[in-house]
């Protein structure tokens, strides 16, 4: 699995991308929550994470 957690005091989110496509997205996450996007994943796959504030 890939994942990608994020957590700030605003509002915000996370994502998991492969080759430019969004392949997870966290919903908008309240401030001082943990964002999680989840992606299975065979071990030879690369993603990138993306973070992002409301």
């Amino acid at each position: 699995m890939a994942y990608s957690y994020y957590t700030v005091n605003r509002c915000h989110g996370s994502s998991i991308t492969r080759n430019g496509v969004v392949e997870a997205r966290s919903v908008n996450t309240a401030a001082g929550k943990k964002s999680i996007a989840e992606k299975r994943k065979a071990p030879w796959t690369t993603f990138r994470f993306h973070y992002r504030v409301c």
